[in-house]
């Protein structure tokens, strides 16, 4: 049938415009209803979302679907940054699929409670007051009296199906109920992987980016993680039927990589583009063109780039510094604060502490240990700050170690005022302690030869190793670390972490048993001071 739109007033236009779309809502909710899960998501996800699965969506759909038919334990997707994975299976598919079938319980797990609590809110909020939603299940509602909120929602139904809601035919609480009568746990809960689940049998599980920079940044932190993973979480859901785990890659042992490890999920690669034989192939064109991921290329920097949107993992193995030089850390546990330390400090301030591309200001503890043959890296400082505030948390950091070898200023530029400044503190002087001016020798060499001749030896002999604990500056080290390529900048165009990591190795290498265990020869020049124990400060501990 044809409609002739000629002589139709605006008025009239605008009401078959909503006719049109009412008709539309109404089929697509049929089809939400009724159809294969494939189709049915898809017509779902357009209802509530108002637009279509994205393309490399539907791709991790097919294997999420393929991964089920063949029995799989679950499916591990990788995809780039920003590649809308959240919403369309962390909310979107979780909601479809719960109330495809409200008798099953989902568990969300995400890397925190804030960002779990957001996304089964925004759940909540389409099954609560999305017309999408209504239109195709208008009688699976919220059941507040059950629970609603952070630590579970429950979701009922009024009527047995959409046929019955048309008829008028209710379904009464009781029988509700009686038909919940197997499930354990509330319909759906999103938690931080930290959070206590024991005692949670979901039917579906999906474990969304619960690595993070935070927990991948020592080995240490990864077996936690781990040990969640497989004590806690697996175990809630080892008779889930679905099990969907999604993020963005960070390291060879993350959670992505350990479920892959185990042999027993079906995997997808997403990256923001594929390589072919005439160029590049954009997975998602609209958004990510060829002139958006440049910028995010700019932004990110070569090799976070990589990691995040290529999904390519083999340069945050470091091209030069080998990530695995720094493993294993040291147990901070094991660490006495009487050790004697030893303290670099890589002067930076600035006037606005939130500028991007300011320097950090960068100071470095390193204890030597018992043994005499090793220097921990135990704690530091790694932030944009003021003149004055540089000053007062670098006082304070020496103050609270008892026995101090010597402190080391860069005192190159600004450095040479700053470690003056610190000279001539009170609080220094009566504590016997002289900030010495680090310049000459190596300082006048290039830092790819300090970085990958000196520190990057001391690091595979473990001369040197880093502290297990969590600190600002020992995050920093691993990334700076594996971002540095050659004379260049490290990643996203810092080194400062580095710098005083290698301040503390070159001052500590009087101190050890084996001292001069590179070419001690290389800095026999005259204006290179040659090292005397007496001139280095030394404070006591006090008794």
């Amino acid at each position: 049938m044809t409609v002739d739109l000629a002589d139709k007033t605006l008025e009239e236009l605008d009401a078959l415009e909503a006719l049109l779309i009412d008709e539309k809502s109404k089929a697509l909710g049929a089809v939400a209803r009724d159809a294969d899960i494939k189709d049915g998501f898809m017509a779902f996800f357009e209802l509530v979302f108002g637009f279509q699965v994205l393309n490399h969506q539907l791709g991790a759909l097919d294997q999420i679907l393929s991964d089920h038919k063949e029995k799989k334990k679950g499916t591990v997707i990788e995809e780039f940054r920003g590649a809308a994975k959240t919403t369309t299976f962390t909310v979107g598919w979780a909601t479809y699929m719960l109330s495809r079938d409200p008798t099953k319980s989902w568990l969300l797990i995400q890397a925190g409670e804030d960002i779990a609590s957001d996304n089964s809110q925004k759940v909540a909020d389409i099954i609560a007051h999305s017309p999408g939603y209504k239109i195709a299940f208008p009688h699976i509602v919220p059941d507040p009296t059950k629970g609603w909120g952070t630590n579970g929602y429950e979701v009922k139904k009024t009527h047995n199906s959409y046929e019955d809601y048309q008829a008028g035919k209710s379904l009464s609480y009781e029988k509700w109920r009686d038909q919940n009568a197997g499930r354990i746990g509330p319909s759906f809960v999103a938690k931080g992987y930290k959070s206590a689940i024991i005692g949670k049998r979901p039917d579906g599980v999906i474990i969304d980016d619960i690595n993070d920079e935070n927990n991948t940044s020592s080995e240490r932190e990864l077996l936690k993680v781990k040990k969640i993973l497989t004590g806690t979480i697996f175990p809630a859901a080892n008779m889930a039927e679905w099990i969907l785990v999604i993020g963005t890659p960070w390291t060879e042992n993350d959670v992505i990589h350990y479920c892959l490890q185990t042999g027993q999920f079906g995997h997808m690669k997403i990256p923001v583009y594929k390589e072919v034989d005439d160029g590049k192939v954009y997975t998602w064109p609209e958004k990510f063109d060829e002139a958006q991921v440049e910028v995010e290329k700019d932004m990110a920097g070569d090799i976070e780039f990589a990691r995040m949107f290529l999904l390519d993992l083999s340069k945050t193995k470091g091209l030069v510094l080998k990530r695995e030089w720094l493993e294993p850390r040291f147990d901070h546990k094991a660490i006495k604060i009487n050790w004697p330390a030893i303290i670099f400090i890589d002067y930076s301030s600035t006037e606005d502490p939130t500028k991007e591309k300011a320097d950090h200001f960068a100071l470095a503890v390193g204890q030597i240990h018992p043994d005499n043959r090793r220097i921990i890296i135990s704690d530091g400082i790694y932030r944009r700050v003021t003149h004055l505030d540089a000053q007062r948390l670098a006082i304070a950091k020496i103050l609270q170690y008892p026995v101090i070898y010597t402190v080391g200023v860069e005192a190159i530029f600004t450095g040479s005022e700053y470690r003056n400044v610190l000279a001539e503190n009170q609080e220094l002087i009566d504590n016997g302690i002289f900030p010495e001016a680090c310049r000459g020798g190596p300082w006048q060499k290039k830092k790819g030869y300090r970085f990958e001749y000196i520190l990057a030896d001391a690091a595979r002999r473990r001369i040197v190793q880093l502290s297990d604990i969590e600190n600002e500056l020992l995050t920093a080290i691993p990334v700076e670390w594996v971002g540095w390529q050659g004379n260049a900048l490290a990643d996203m165009g810092h080194d400062d972490a580095l710098d005083t990591m290698f301040g503390v190795v070159h001052l500590a290498m009087q101190f050890l048993a084996h001292g001069t265990h590179y070419k001690e020869r290389e800095y026999n020049n005259p204006t290179y001071p040659q090292k005397q124990k007496q001139s280095f400060s030394f404070r006591r501990q006090n008794g």
